[in-house]
């Protein structure tokens, strides 16, 4: 995945209500400095304002918001959620992408890889069914050299 680091990877055990899982994971993003606090807090009130519009695939979101949101640089992060998120009765995350969108046009190379990865229905279920850090990131770089 173009952009995507191993310290950009998150896997975690807890429950957590959906707000609670868009902050974290927004946290790499915003540790990294990559987002202000108000980047994820516009990822939530969008939530709230239109549903679950950033679903790009059953089980798997795309949280992302405008560059004024605070967006400081391009970066992309991947949580995994071991018990799965309840966003509405038809939506539920286990991966939830977290990208931060600098302008218009940069962050294309990533949507590509994300929808070349996940064109595969399966393959979200795959990702959220690793326990490692590098199993996650070696099978989304598997997956990226294969469809390049």
């Amino acid at each position: 995945l173009y952009y995507l680091k191993k310290t950009g990877i998150r896997i975690l055990q807890g429950c957590f209500s959906w707000e609670e899982s868009l902050w974290e994971a927004g946290k790499v993003l915003l540790e990294r400095d990559s987002i202000t606090e108000n980047y994820i807090q516009q990822v939530i009130h969008q939530t709230k304002q239109y549903g679950t519009y950033m679903f790009i695939a059953p089980g798997l979101m795309l949280a992302h918001g405008r560059p004024e949101d605070g967006a400081n640089r391009l970066d992309v992060s991947v949580t995994v959620f071991k018990k799965t998120v309840c966003f509405s009765e038809e939506q539920q995350a286990s991966v939830i992408i977290t990208l931060s969108v600098i302008d218009q046009e940069s962050h294309l190379n990533i949507l590509k890889d994300i929808m070349g990865i996940f064109s595969i229905r399966e393959r979200v279920k795959e990702v959220a069914g690793f326990d490692s850090l590098e199993d996650v990131y070696q099978y989304i770089e598997k997956i990226v050299n294969e469809i390049q």
